[in-house]
C-alpha cells in the first residue's frame, strides 16, 4: 500500500557545501544515503502526524543473530507509554522493491526485540505485520496505530519547515518568503490542486558546472507524449532558492533550467540558466512570462504554463 511517508521529507543541513541529513532522534548529521532518507521520512511522519513522542523512538538498534557474525541493526523501534517495544520498522531505499517476503528480515530481528507490530517501507510502499502467538500475519490495511492523529501543525507549514527540508533558502526576501510559504505546502503535498504531478521521487543527479547540487526530490509532469518535466525547489548552501526543471524526451534528459526566483522577483537579469547540448546559457525569465504567472498560486495551470515554456526553451 502507498507509504504513509510519501509526502514527508528529511531535515537537511549543509556542511562545507555538502548536503547532509539531520537525525532528530540521534541529534547528529549523517551522510545523505537512500535508506537514511527513508528512515527520516518515517520519523517525521511518526512524530509530526502520528503522535509518537521522539522520546519513545530509537534508531539503529543493535541486534545479534546467531546466523550472522556481522553486527546487525534494526532501523526504527517505537515504544509504548511504558517503554515496551511496540512497533519495529525496517527501512529500504526507494529503489528496493519490497513485498511480503521482505518481512522475513524484520521477523528475524524481532525474535530478539519482541515487538507486536512490524513495518517494512521504502518510502513509497509500506507493508505491515502483526505478531500473534508467535506467528507473523500481514495486515490488509493500515493499522490504527499508524494513522494520523492530527492535521499538520503550523510548524510543519511554516517557512522554516520547508527551509529545513531543503526546498527554500533561509535568506529569502520577505516577498519571496511569503510566496514560498504559500506555494510549497501545496506543491509538496498530495493536493488535488496539482493533480497532474507524479508522487515525489528523489533523483540522484551530478552537480552542475557551477557546483550547484541538484540532487533532490522531484515531481514529474507528463507534458506531452514522449516528453516529461521533473520539477523541484531547492536551497543552496549560501541560503538562496532555486527552481529547477529537467526535460526528459524519449527516456533521455534533453536539458534543464535553473531559475533564481529572487532575481526574477526583483527584475534583475539574467535570472535563469539553460543547460543543454549547446552548453550553459543565461537568460531573463521575465522576457518570457509575467511576474503574475511566475508568482501565482500552485495549481495545474501554473505547472502547465511553466512546463510549456521549459519545453519551448529546451527544445531549440
Amino acid at each position: 500500500m502507498k507509504s504513509v511517508a510519501l509526502f514527508q521529507y528529511p531535515h537537511i543541513v549543509f556542511e562545507k557545501g555538502q548536503k547532509k541529513l539531520w537525525n532528530p532522534i540521534q541529534r547528529k548529521r549523517l551522510t545523505n544515503r537512500p535508506e537514511e532518507r527513508v528512515r527520516l521520512q518515517l520519523i517525521d511522519y511518526l512524530t509530526l502526524l502520528a503522535g509518537w513522542s521522539p522520546h519513545r523512538i530509537t534508531t539503529e538498534i543493535p541486534v545479534s543473530l546467531a546466523i550472522s557474525d556481522t553486527p546487525n541493526r534494526a532501523d526504527i523501534l517505537c515504544y509504548d507509554d511504558e517503554f515496551n517495544p511496540r512497533l519495529l520498522i525496517e527501512c529500504k531505499a526507494e529503489s528496493v522493491r519490497i513485498n511480503e517476503k521482505t518481512g522475513q528480515q524484520i521477523g528475524r530481528y524481532n525474535t530478539k526485540i519482541g515487538a507486536p507490530y512490524l513495518m517494512v517501507s521504502n518510502g513509497r510502499t509500506d507493508y505491515f505485520f502483526e505478531v500473534l502467538n508467535g506467528n507473523t500475519k500481514i495486515c490488509d490495511q493500515k493499522p490504527g496505530y499508524i494513522l494520523p492523529e492530527k492535521e499538520p501543525s503550523e510548524s510543519t507549514k511554516s517557512f522554516d519547515y520547508w527551509s529545513h527540508r531543503g526546498f527554500a533558502g533561509h535568506d529569502a526576501s520577505p516577498e519571496l518568503r511569503k510566496w514560498l510559504h504559500d506555494f510549497l505546502p501545496v506543491f509538496w503535498n498530495d493536493s488535488p490542486t496539482i493533480s497532474h504531478l507524479g508522487d515525489p521521487l528523489y533523483l540522484q543527479l551530478a552537480p552542475l558546472s557551477n557546483k550547484l547540487a541538484i540532487d533532490q526530490y522531484y515531481r514529474i509532469f507528463d507534458i506531452q507524449k514522449g516528453s516529461r518535466i521533473a520539477f523541484t525547489f531547492l536551497s543552496t548552501p549560501h541560503g538562496g532558492t532555486r527552481v529547477v526543471g529537467i526535460l526528459n524526451q524519449s527516456g533521455h534528459n534533453a536539458g534543464l533550467i535553473v531559475i533564481n526566483p529572487e532575481l526574477v522577483w526583483s527584475g534583475q537579469s539574467p535570472n535563469s540558466f539553460v543547460y543543454n547540448h549547446q552548453g550553459e546559457q543565461a537568460f531573463d525569465l521575465n522576457a518570457h512570462l509575467s511576474n503574475e504567472l511566475f508568482f501565482a498560486m500552485a495549481d495545474n495551470q501554473w505547472i502547465n504554463r511553466l512546463a510549456t515554456l521549459i519545453l519551448k526553451l529546451l527544445s531549440k
